[in-house]
């Protein structure tokens, strides 16, 4: 091998190394992104089934399957549901609010990959668990 053939790939491994860093960055903040954009997803149908699940009769149940790729804070209570999503590596973390009915009983949970969220109504009151998700 020639020695401008070995110069010429020790600069490109050098701007490789120095691009990785960037590169990965950038790759964490376009996850935190899109999982944020599911969070509020998320948020919105919660709001949608809560909504829809105040006219229904007792008894009637409505599970809200999600799958995030880290682990969320969710609180519902006092006409308001708050999801809450934070990244130490980033050192970002955003929440997002709805308002939602009354009816809906105070809960708090960390929701997981793999759960989903039951909104039961009764005696009038919307009730929340947080259950195993079903395929």
């Amino acid at each position: 091998m020639s020695l401008e053939f070995l110069l010429v790939m020790a600069g490109f491994v050098l701007a490789l190394a120095l691009f990785i860093p960037v590169a990965v960055r950038a790759s964490k903040n376009a996850i935190y992104s899109m999982e944020a954009l599911k969070a509020r997803e998320f948020l919105s149908g919660f709001r949608s089934s809560a909504m829809a699940i105040s006219f229904l009769s007792d008894g009637s149940a409505k599970e809200l399957a999600l799958n995030p790729v880290r682990e969320w804070q969710f609180s519902a209570g006092n006409s308001k549901a708050t999801l809450s999503l934070k990244s130490k590596a980033l050192n970002r973390s955003d929440s997002f609010t709805v308002s939602i009915p009354s009816e809906v009983k105070e809960f708090s949970c960390t929701l997981s990959r793999g759960k989903a969220l039951r909104l039961e109504k009764v005696a009038g009151t919307t009730q929340l668990s947080l259950v195993s998700q079903t395929s």
